[in-house]
């Protein structure tokens, strides 16, 4: 396990050739910091099309209150979806499909009840209305960091977030080529890490779509 604040100790020691660690409320380490939770956040909205990192699912379980509309887990990313195919929910015993919005409002206005869903205004909408437990797999969104000295598991590969913030240091710096490598480097990390997901063998998922 590599922490965040293992992350930026070995970006100090490859930027400034030293383990004089800056302080946690310094400038140098503040920056460093927000380049890291950028980074994160380039890794994560590859769930956007559908790479489903290993670190960021969770089984989703939500009270339904019978409306139709249920709130989103808190860290809610994305929904997974295999391939091109619809996103699942469930309520135990049967499945919902996921429809674009505005299928899903005409199916609504035409009284169909097709066992469909959408996302309306940040929230699941359901036709017909699910009662009970709503059921699904999701990518959560990844964790940040507000002081870079927490002690959780990186959601990241860490090489991946050091190359990120050297590249992003040496941009500052206007020193092009270099930054250019750390760039470069960061994102062969990324395209590798995609590649085994895509080679590699699947996990086990009640719902067949790669959980």
């Amino acid at each position: 396990m590599e922490t965040i604040q293992e992350v930026l100790q070995n970006v100090h020691v490859e930027y400034e050739k030293n383990t004089d660690y800056p302080e946690a409320s310094s400038e140098d380490f503040v920056v460093r910091l927000a380049y890291a939770n950028r980074g994160i956040a380039t890794w994560e909205k590859e769930a956007r099309d559908n790479v489903q990192w290993p670190e960021l699912k969770e089984d989703g379980e939500v009270a339904a209150n019978g409306t139709g509309l249920d709130s989103l887990p808190d860290n809610f990313f994305s929904f997974i979806r295999a391939d091109e195919h619809p996103a699942v929910i469930s309520d135990g015993k049967t499945q919902w499909l996921e429809v674009r919005m505005g299928e899903g409002r005409r199916m609504k206005q035409d009284n169909l009840s097709p066992n469909v869903f959408w996302i309306e205004a940040g929230k699941i909408r359901t036709l017909p209305a699910i009662s009970g437990t709503i059921y699904f797999p999701y990518i959560r969104k990844a964790t940040r960091y507000s002081t870079g000295v927490e002690t959780d598991a990186l959601d990241v590969d860490p090489e991946y977030l050091l190359e990120y913030v050297l590249g992003k240091l040496y941009l500052d710096d206007k020193n092009f080529n270099i930054a250019q490598v750390h760039f470069d480097n960061a994102k062969d990390i990324l395209d590798s890490k995609k590649y085994q997901l895509i080679t590699g063998t699947p996990s086990e998922s009640s719902f067949g779509i790669g959980m």
